[in-house]
């Protein structure tokens, strides 16, 4: 199916317009397999009218989190970094991006207890939100990759695309393609 999913929420945010459901059930045919890629962060579903289950024939890769196949939330390359020698990298963890983006302030959360076990261990750990933040990824031993609003985020991919290994943090379904 190649629909994008997210545009017809332009017309009002987390629907689809007037029609679209119907006319979608009266095209697809129920005895024949369908597969759709999702990127929105709630899935094609969101929080609308439209369950999955009522597709049970639609097969969905979810760049968000929920379908049934995850793939990458990709959204362009990031060059490859020379990284220091683990043992000179100033921080034992970092996290680079807004702690703003999830649910329930997950990601403050988050940094929180990092902040805490990296003192009770007397390592350094940061956060950091701004223009450097490459600078800080490869100054540490390990990336925090937390999940965004959907379960995924973009910071996944720009970790591994840079050549450092993601710590992947999530709250109920680990979405890792």
């Amino acid at each position: 199916l190649f629909i994008t999913w997210l545009d017809p929420w332009v017309w009002q945010p987390q629907r689809y317009p007037p029609g679209f459901l119907d006319r979608l059930k009266s095209v697809l045919r129920p005895s024949v397999p369908y597969v759709t890629v999702s990127q929105s962060d709630e899935g094609l579903t969101g929080r609308c009218e439209l369950f999955q289950a009522d597709f049970p024939n639609i097969l969905v890769f979810s760049a968000g989190g929920y379908g049934h196949v995850p793939v990458p939330l990709y959204h362009r390359p990031e060059p490859p970094r020379n990284p220091k020698p683990i043992r000179e990298r100033a921080y034992l963890a970092s996290y680079v991006g807004s702690l703003d983006t999830a649910p329930g302030g997950f990601r403050s959360e988050m940094m929180r207890r990092v902040r805490q076990a990296g003192q009770a261990a007397g390592r350094n750990t940061t956060y950091y939100y701004g223009p450097g933040w490459r600078d800080v990824m490869v100054d540490s031993v390990v990336s925090l990759v937390p999940r965004g609003y959907g379960r995924t985020a973009f910071h996944l991919v720009e970790t591994v695309q840079m050549g450092l290994v993601p710590v992947y943090v999530y709250s109920d379904v680990p979405w890792v393609p």
